[in-house]
């Protein structure tokens, strides 16, 4: 399967010029999950996006981390166009870190400065309701700002202690949103292969 994929921008002083990447951890790990990401730029222009998804006929959406929302205007377009393509075509869509977030944004959800949630670890509570043990693991945390309501048709999957959202799901459509970072692992992980499953 072929999923399209956002990279992240940084501006790079030395070189004073802008540079699109993404951790390549993120392709392997995909691979586990038997997907091929290709890639798109944001120097796209909205004539080749609408080439791409025509002919490639993407069988889904990756929404990558990096970069704050409203910083580069260019990706959060794409990544917003992205966002109404898949949900127009009922593709599964799964943002990482900033992916969540501007998946939240997009259904109308605000974001909140937090603490303590930059290079560190934290354990992450499952917030089913049905289950009377609930799962809890730890993941890695490398973001500003996060979730503290879900927007409209989601529902919470995972929390932190300080009651941050971490992980999202769209009752309806499979749109998967979690805050950690799957790819930095030193060893994939089956339970976050597992939660990516669930949309696919």
């Amino acid at each position: 399967m072929i999923f399209l994929c956002t990279k992240r921008l940084d501006y790079v002083t030395d070189f004073k010029e802008y540079r699109e990447s993404v951790d390549t951890r993120l392709t392997k790990f995909f691979l586990k999950l038997n997907i091929k990401l290709l890639f798109v730029s944001m120097q796209n222009s909205k004539k080749e996006l609408n080439y791409i998804l025509k002919y490639l006929k993407p069988k889904g959406i990756v929404i990558s981390g990096g970069n704050d929302l409203n910083r580069f205007k260019k990706r959060d377009l794409l990544e917003k166009r992205l966002i109404e393509y898949g949900i127009k075509n009922k593709l599964p869509i799964i943002g990482i870190c900033r992916g969540m977030q501007i998946i939240a944004s997009s259904f109308g959800a605000k974001l909140k400065k937090l603490s303590n949630h930059v290079r560190t670890k934290h354990i992450v509570k499952e917030e089913k309701k049905s289950k009377k043990r609930k799962d809890k693991f730890i993941v890695n945390s490398f973001h500003k700002y996060g979730l503290c309501k879900t927007p409209p048709n989601f529902i919470a999957l995972y929390k932190a202690e300080d009651n941050s959202i971490e992980a999202i799901k769209h009752n309806r459509l499979p749109i998967l949103g979690i805050m950690w970072h799957p790819e930095r692992f030193k060893i994939f992980r089956m339970k976050d292969i597992k939660i990516i499953k669930s949309i696919i």
